[in-house]
């Protein structure tokens, strides 16, 4: 779970512009880049993750016994929906989120409102992260 919480910070973060930072709260074109840049970068991390992990420790440890993640689903469909699910929540999180911020940083000028907002912003991408997660390992 720590690579997917990893890998959200670079997707969320890293790869976010400032046109998608500063347009996202008002444009449904700049919110849906931002989601769909997000969700290739977290695709890429974990297969990325998924084929450098397992070589890696198979390296450490001097031999090839590691199990790949359960991350890596082999018909690919419950995968599919795992990253289809989590760019609609993305999506939908940042809707509300990135409008409550720019308010809260640009309109009120309250510092510690933004860095609550977003911080709250973080904890349900978490949630939704953590629970599509476990519905993968379930299903």
């Amino acid at each position: 779970m720590i690579h997917i919480m990893f890998t959200h910070w670079i997707a969320d973060f890293l790869f976010q512009t400032r046109w998608v930072a500063t347009n996202k709260y008002k444009s449904l074109v700049a919110l849906t880049v931002h989601c769909a840049i997000y969700t290739i970068v977290m695709v890429m991390g974990m297969l990325i993750y998924n084929g450098v992990a397992p070589f890696v420790t198979g390296l450490w440890n001097g031999y090839f016994q590691y199990k790949l993640p359960e991350l890596v689903v082999s018909s690919g469909e419950n995968y599919f929906w795992f990253w289809g699910v989590n760019f609609v929540l993305h999506w939908m999180i940042d809707y509300v989120t990135s409008k409550r911020s720019y308010m809260y940083w640009h309109l009120d000028g309250d510092m510690h409102s933004f860095i609550s907002c977003i911080g709250f912003d973080q904890f349900l991408h978490f949630a939704c992260l953590y629970g599509t997660y476990q519905w993968l390992l379930s299903s």
